[in-house]
Order: C-alpha cells, then structure tokens, then sequence
C-alpha cells in the first residue's frame, strides 16, 4: 500500500510539472483553451468537462489560466533556485578556502535563517 501510494505520489507530481511545460502543444492540439480568449461561453459558468474549472467574469477558461500561471510560476522559481545555488556555491568556496571566512559566513547564514 505504501510503494502504490508513493508510485501515485511520483506519478502526480511528474504529471504536475509537465502540464505547464506542455501547455502550447496542448493548446495548438485544441485540448487546451487559449487563456486569453473571450469565449461564447456563460460568464461565471459552472464546471464542466469542456471547462474543468469553469468560466471567469468575461467567459475565459480558468483551467487553462491556472496551466498557464504555473508555468510562469515554475520558470520564476527554477531560476531563483539557480540564483540561490550559484551564490551558496560561490560562498562555500570563499569559506573552504578562505578560513578566515567561514566564522563571519556562517553568522550570516544563521540570520538568514
């Protein structure tokens, strides 16, 4: 049961990140609704299987909105993490091979914390 739900776990979150990286092949298939686009649809329409999420106040898709925000989400923070490292790189190094360093580097780590 435990191996079953991490497999479920590992599928989801693989499923999670490629939507917003597949979003403009799905939306040039058709499977996927332009999120900008004014629709012909009800506004404030309820769930449906045409509109996962229903409809906003001027008939947009909100399904393909929330796609489309997390890819923008996603990119925002991988390159904040790759900020992060490259500077947490360049500061381990500074400390191992300067020692005179890592005393102070190591507070300031600490305030960050």
């Amino acid at each position: 049961m435990d191996r079953n739900l991490r497999q479920l776990g590992f599928a989801l979150t693989i499923l999670f990140l490629l939507m917003p990286v597949m979003s403009p092949a799905l939306q040039n298939l058709g499977i996927l609704a332009d999120p900008n686009q004014f629709l012909d649809n009800p506004i404030h329409a309820a769930p449906s299987w045409q509109h996962w999420f229903g409809t906003d106040q001027w008939g947009r898709d909100i399904f393909s909105r929330v796609i489309v925000g997390t890819r923008i989400s996603l990119s925002v923070g991988v390159v904040a993490v790759m900020i992060l490292i490259s500077v947490g790189g360049a500061g381990r190094g500074l400390a191992g091979y300067y020692h005179r360093l890592d005393g102070p580097l190591m507070r300031f780590v600490d305030i960050l914390m």
